[in-house]
Parts: C-alpha cells; sequence; structure tokens
C-alpha cells in the first residue's frame, strides 16, 4: 500500500502543476523535465523496492518456516531430554544399588577375611591332632594285630582223598565234608570244573584240618559241615576264605556256629585235641551189591533229607545206599513226607 500512495501522489503534483502554469509552460520547460525525471526515478525507485519487499516476503515465509521445523525439532529433543533424563534416572538408580550390593559384599569379604585366618589355624590345630590321633591308631593296629589273633580250635584231622565239587571233598575214611558257609557250582552249572579244580589244589592227597560246626557238626546228607584249613608256607590257609577271595564259590551264611566275617583275621590252631580221622587198618569187605529197585521204585530219597528224586538225578546219587529209601509214586513219597527235588522236579 505504502508503494500506491507514493505513485498517486507522483501523479497528483504533475497535473498540478500543469494547471497551475498553463499549457505553454509545460511544453519545453525545464521543471516539467525535472519532475518527470524525478517520477521515473521514484518508479524505479518504487519497483526495486517492491522486488526487495516480495524478496523480503519469500524469506519470511522461508523463516516462518524454518522457525516451524525448528520449533519441532526443539519440541522433539525436549521429548527426548525427558526420555534421556529418565533413562540417567533410571542407570543412576541401577549404579546406586550395584554400588550398595558391592559395598556389602566388600564388608562381607572383610568378615570372612577376619576369620578365614581363625579358621585357618583350627585347621592347623585339627590337622596336628589328627595326625597325633593316627600314630595313636597305628600304635593300636599294631598291638590289635599282636593280640587280637583267634585261637581255632580243631576238631579233626584227615587226609583228602577224593574232591567231588567246589565245596564237597571226602576223607580216607569215606565220610564226607561240606566246606561251611559257601556254595560252589553244581555240576550241572557254569564253573564248576574250575571251583573243583581249585578245591583239589589246596587239599587233595593233602592233610586237612578240620573246624566241625558244634551245633550241628553234620547236615542232611550226614555230610561234616566245616572250615577247613591247609597247610601253607609255614603257616595255614582257612581253604573256606580262599575259595570266596578268588571268586570260585560265594558266600551264604547258613545257620551253624561260624562268621564269614572273621575268616580274614589271623587266627593259631589250636590240634592238641584234635581226633584222626584214620582209615581202618582191615580192608572193609565188598559189600554185597545192592538189589536193583524192582520196577515200580520209581523215586529215591534220603532218610536224612526230605526230598525225592529220579534215580539218575545228581542229588540222588550223592545218597548213601544205607540212607535211601524208595518210593513207587508220588503220591507214596508225599505220604511220608516228602517233596520233590527243585534240581530234577520229579
Amino acid at each position: 500500500m505504502g508503494s500506491f500512495n507514493l505513485r498517486t501522489i507522483s501523479i497528483a503534483v504533475v497535473i498540478a502543476l500543469i494547471v497551475g502554469t498553463g499549457a505553454g509552460y509545460m511544453v519545453g520547460n525545464s521543471p516539467v523535465s525535472s519532475l518527470l525525471e524525478e517520477k521515473d526515478g521514484l518508479e524505479a525507485e518504487y519497483d526495486s523496492l517492491y522486488l526487495d519487499h516480495q524478496s523480503i516476503e519469500a524469506e519470511l515465509d522461508s523463516t516462518q518456516e524454518l522457525l516451524v521445523t525448528l520449533e519441532t525439532t526443539v519440541e522433539e529433543l525436549r521429548t527426548e531430554n525427558e526420555e534421556f533424563e529418565v533413562e540417567v534416572s533410571a542407570l543412576i538408580e541401577f549404579y546406586e544399588v550395584l554400588v550398595s550390593n558391592l559395598k556389602n559384599e566388600r564388608d562381607l569379604l572383610e568378615t570372612q577375611l577376619e576369620v578365614i585366618p581363625i579358621y585357618i589355624s583350627t585347621i592347623e590345630t585339627l590337622e596336628n591332632e589328627i595326625n597325633e590321633l593316627n600314630s595313636q591308631l597305628d600304635v593300636l593296629s599294631e598291638y590289635t594285630q599282636i593280640t587280637s589273633t583267634r585261637t581255632i580250635t580243631i576238631d579233626l584231622i584227615g587226609t583228602c582223598t577224593r574232591v567231588i565239587d567246589g565245596d564237597t571233598f571226602e576223607l580216607s575214611s569215606g565220610k564226607r565234608v561240606r566246606l561251611a558257609d559257601i556254595d560252589a557250582p553244581e555240576s550241572y552249572e557254569s564253573g564248576y570244573y574250575t571251583s573243583t579244580i581249585a578245591l583239589s589244589s589246596w587239599i587233595q592227597g593233602e592233610t586237612v584240618y578240620l573246624d566241625i560246626d558244634d551245633i550241628y557238626q553234620t547236615d542232611i546228607y550226614g555230610r561234616y559241615v566245616c572250615v577247613v584249613y591247609a597247610e601253607n608256607g609255614s603257616g595255614y590257609a582257612n581253604v573256606n576264605y580262599a575259595l570266596l577271595a578268588d571268586g570260585y564259590a560265594v558266600s551264604d551264611d547258613y545257620p551253624n556256629e561260624f562268621d564269614p566275617g572273621d575268616w580274614g583275621v589271623p587266627g593259631n590252631l589250636d590240634i592238641s585235641e584234635a581226633s584222626q580221622d584214620i582209615s581202618s587198618p582191615e580192608p572193609e569187605p565188598e559189600p554185597e551189591p545192592e538189589p536193583e529197585p524192582e520196577p515200580s521204585m520209581t523215586y529215591v530219597g534220603s532218610i536224612n533229607s526230605d526230598k525225592y528224586h529220579y534215580p539218575s538225578c545228581y542229588w540222588a546219587k550223592q545218597i548213601y545206599p544205607s540212607n535211601e529209601i524208595w518210593f513207587t509214586s508220588k503220591a507214596d513219597a508225599e505220604s511220608h513226607g516228602y517233596v520233590p527235588c527243585k534240581v530234577c522236579k520229579p
């Protein structure tokens, strides 16, 4: 609007001059030419000012847009700053807690550091006491070895003339011996031959020293139940224990006076009251052949047992002829109180 008023004023001045001086005055008059030149200058200045105004308007618009962008950026930065402040606050709180925990751990470690030397001293004291106790135990062990040797009373001395299996053998008198509290494989089981050979290596043809069970003396088959000793170097070996230790038999603690747990303890044999198992000097007459059982007598048992067997059973063949009892049927055997053998299962 300012530029428009200036143009209007300029035109009004020119008209006034023309009207006031007359037409003749205008033609070739120097003031009029000056005024026209001034008008042209003013118009040129107006155009320049108008262009400047337009440029300023454009710059103002650009500046306003930049201002809006800056305000948006400032707002975003303010928001980010608030979030950052929250993160910084959380980090500060976290590290304050961490520092507090570390201080507590430091205090605990300082306490432990104070206690550890006491523990070390206590341990050293205990170590010295243990060493002293070990020394005392060594002395006691030597004393125990000297004083705890058992005395084993031998009841019978004889000679082994036949090994039947890994836990049974026969003396020269014909009496059979069952090694107490061990079980070796039977003839139909794996390991029978190796266990039999192992027992033979100890006693076959050798003098044997028998500690006979004081409670029962014999088993249901009339065999002596014994712990057997054999000469071994300058001393004696517990054959029952040797077979167990070498894996040729397994332990089976039957009711008797013996405790296999004692077999590893050294012992001295007392043979002062032992009897001698000596064969009769006179040859025994050949026994009359036993009559073959009647065909109807199909099962056999022992008067010292409650089992009945097929005649071909291993255990039937171990029964002394004088102890045999024959049955015509299962019912006959069971009526006499006998039960079937678990091996041959008649």
